[in-house]
């Protein structure tokens, strides 16, 4: 287990987000078993964070019933806000952040689609919704905004 936790920091490229929270995710359950509170809680609320931040909302659901679970109910976790819209505009629905996310990596289209198993033609639907909710004209101003997602 210590050689996994070692291995974390160094999971840094987009691609490997979801590794990451779902290591962070089992590890910290590994260590609630254990009775190793601290590094459970530290663990489970970066794969939290992690799932949050690319939309997995089924897989975040799961990990934060861990967390739960190891803090005795109490919530120790915020997730983050939802991702600003325009004024009056709903924010980014979970679809649109996955889609969002994974345009503002520099995948195409038909890539994201791919990664997100869904048709180019779903992901050029969210981006016109998020073009219009984020009043961004392009993938280039999508992507500097890309820490707020």
């Amino acid at each position: 287990m210590h050689e996994f936790e070692a291995v974390l920091p160094e999971l840094t490229q987009p691609a490997e987000r979801l590794p990451r929270a779902r290591m962070s995710w089992l590890l910290g359950a590994h260590h609630g078993r254990q009775g190793r509170r601290a590094p459970a809680v530290r663990l489970l609320e970066a794969a939290c964070a992690g799932y949050a931040t690319i939309g997995a909302g089924g897989m975040l659901t799961l990990a934060e019933s861990d967390l739960r679970a190891v803090t005795g109910g109490r919530p120790s976790y915020t997730p983050p806000p939802p991702l600003a819209a325009k004024a009056g505009e709903a924010a980014l629905t979970g679809a649109e952040i996955r889609v969002a996310v994974a345009v503002a990596d520099g995948l195409s289209n038909k890539e994201a689609a791919e990664r997100l198993f869904v048709t180019v033609k779903t992901v050029e639907f969210h981006l016109g919704n998020i073009f219009r909710k984020l009043d961004v004209r392009n993938r280039t101003e999508l992507a500097r905004r890309r820490d707020t997602l």
